[in-house]
Parts: structure tokens; sequence; C-alpha cells
């Protein structure tokens, strides 16, 4: 089966991304054109891309010249080139992990418009409160009307969709009505999987991992008690250092998977308190991120603000940790001692969970099978 991955602005290597294409090459015999943006790529990123049989690697677009105007004109020519490259390919099925900018209801329409099925990975909901720190709030309701009915039509025209949470699926099924279509949720389940280490084996920190910068304002007094009662120093990992950081907090930059499983491991616990969009953002409040699981499947315990609806349920559900407000000193000492009392039993729920959270068989054949089982 012929089969057109699209990851325009994903990096080739993104976790998700890569291991969509991995499992399409590993289980059927499939052969993969995965075009991505590479405007903002260095040449050192192309030239260590692996050289996988029956993966074609298609970079589209060349480095602006220009902002404002000249800017757009260069996106919307990488976008037409994304539309005539797909169909010059005559896929069986072309599977999208990102829309496209400018023209990304033109790639629907065309794609409907040949018979091509078309299989919409949402690792975002793209129209409501997506974006909305990034016009002045005047023009904010102006900009998510166009927003939505954009990703409506998008959603309509994809034959498939793929979730990234229970609750991300429920809300998009009933906001933008699209419970007729065909779906199935898969997570941004860890890569790796540890042995949770005992608790006299942890070393004196908590983390909040990750790479996207963060607003950490709501962790900061969370953190400043956690130093006061336990003298544990918090851990903070992103691309670029916040300003102003206390002293009990120390920034890393992100590292290699593997190395930040390991320091994942070993920290007292994950803390994820923190915010990205605004306040009534649905992609945070209802997401389950890859920091989320790369802690279980570290083998960690994580704290979370009970402002994330969806990790907040999980983290009940399972017994995998606690759900803490970060603004009250009573409920921190209640449920932090609680969580350290039932360290043990915190350890065997995330082991036994840890199967689910971790990427392997299971989640690649569920995920080749729904691709690749479609009708034009």
């Amino acid at each position: 089966m012929k089969i057109v991955v699209i990851g325009y602005n994903h990096k080739p290597l993104d976790k998700r991304v890569f291991r969509s294409i991995i499992a399409l090459l590993k289980h059927g015999d499939n052969e993969i054109y995965y075009i991505f943006n590479k405007m903002h790529l260095v040449e050192e990123e192309l030239e260590v891309l692996p050289d996988i049989p029956a993966l074609h690697w298609i970079p589209l677009g060349e480095k602006s010249k220009g902002f404002g105007r000249q800017l757009r004109i260069d996106r919307i020519q990488l976008d037409k080139s994304v539309i005539r490259t797909t169909l010059e390919i005559h896929p069986d099925v072309v599977y999208i992990h990102e829309p496209l900018y400018f023209l990304s209801t033109q790639l629907f329409e065309q794609l409907h418009k040949h018979s091509i099925p078309t299989v919409f990975d949402i690792h975002e909901i793209w129209g409501i409160m997506a974006f909305s720190e990034s016009v002045p709030s005047h023009l904010y309701k102006i900009k998510n009307l166009f927003t939505n009915s954009k990703f409506k039509k998008e959603l309509e025209y994809a034959s498939k969709h793929i979730h990234i949470s229970p609750g991300r699926k429920l809300f998009i099924e009933k906001f933008y009505r699209t419970s007729h279509k065909s779906s199935i949720i898969i997570p941004n389940v860890a890569n790796e999987q540890i042995t949770p280490l005992p608790h006299e084996k942890r070393e004196p920190y908590i983390i909040l991992p990750g790479k996207v910068p963060k607003n950490i304002e709501p962790l900061i007094p969370f953190s400043q008690y956690i130093k006061q009662r336990y003298g544990w120093n918090t851990v903070y990992i992103a691309n670029t250092p916040p300003d102003n950081l206390p002293s009990y907090m120390e920034y890393h930059k992100p590292l290699p998977y593997h190395d930040m499983m390991d320091l994942i491991s070993k920290a007292q616990f994950s803390v994820l308190i923190y915010r990205t969009y605004k306040d009534n953002n649905f992609n945070d409040r209802l997401g389950l991120p890859n920091k989320f699981f790369d802690s279980i499947g570290a083998g960690t315990p994580v704290v979370v603000d009970p402002f994330f609806i969806e990790m907040s349920a999980w983290i009940n559900n399972k017994q995998i940790g606690q759900v803490v407000p970060p603004n009250s000193t009573s409920a921190i000492q209640q449920q932090i001692d609680y969580l350290l009392n039932n360290y043990d039993v915190t350890l065997n729920n995330i082991a036994r969970f840890q199967k689910y959270a971790t990427w392997g068989n299971q989640w690649e054949k569920k995920l080749v099978e729904f691709v690749t089982n479609v009708e034009k």
C-alpha cells in the first residue's frame, strides 16, 4: 500500500510521527512517503535522516527571505507544493499529522475530490482556543470563528480520526458533531519502560519534564513549599530557561530521550503544574501529554494540577500519583504526605499500568490496522 504521511511542521524524527511511520513499515507491505516542511530545519537535521527501505523522505519549502507578507507568500507556496506532491504520488491513503497553515482545507477538499482516504491524527484541537495567545483579545472571537469553521470542514472531509485522549475525543465529537466518523484513541505513550525504583533509591528532586517552554508561575508556590518541607529542588526541563528562576528550581536543557527517562526515573515524583495557553484552553485541559506517559514509563509517580481535567481523572482512576491544588498549602502537605506514606502501593500501580503507557506491538498493530483498513 502506498501511504503519504504529512508531518508538515513536525520534525522528521518527532516521536509520535516517526514511530507511526516505523509501525506502518513494520506491520505490512507498505511504502511510505513522508512530506515535511524543511523551512526551519538546519542542514545537519536533514543529513542524519536514516536510510530505511520503502521510506521516502520528501522535504519541501525553502527558508523564507523575509517576514510579514513575504513569509505568508512563502508559506502559501509551501502548502501548494504539499498538495501537488501528494496528488502526484497517487497514494492509497493519506495520513495527516498536522494540517497545513494556509491551505489545509484545500488539501482535505482535493483528497476528497480524488476519492483518496484520509486519516487525520488530531494532535491539537485546531479550532477552538488553540491559538488564543497569538491575537489581541478584541480579534480573538473573529479568529475563533474562522479557525472553528476551517477545522470543522477538515474533520468532515477526513475519512477517519485519531484522538490522543478520551476527553479530547468526546469534546470534538460533541462540539463539532463528528461522532459518525470512524475513530480510535492513540495516546502519546512513552517509548521506553523502566522498572520503578524503590523510594530509598530515589534522589532529592522533583521534575517537570518536556521541551516546550511553559508558564511555570503556578508551580512556584508548590516548589517553594516542597523545598521548605522536604528539602527537594524542582528540576525544570525546556528548550529555553525562564526569567528569574528561583533558587529552589534548577533548569536543564532537553536531554536525549533515554537520558531524560533516566532522570525522571530517579525523581521523587513528576510534577505537572504549569500553563501554556489561556486558562480555558481545552487542548491542555483535556490532553494527555508526552510528559505524563513518559513519567509513567519511567516508573515515577505523577503529581498534577486539577486544572488538567483528563490527567487528573487518570491519576485518580489508576492511583498512580496525586491531584494537588498548587496554591493550597494544607492540600499540598496532606496529599504529598499521603503519596510518600503509600509510595510502594503507588509504584505497584504504576508497574501494572506501564504496559498500556508504553509503545509496543499492541499499539503498533492497532494503529496500522486502523490506517490501512480504508475504502475508496
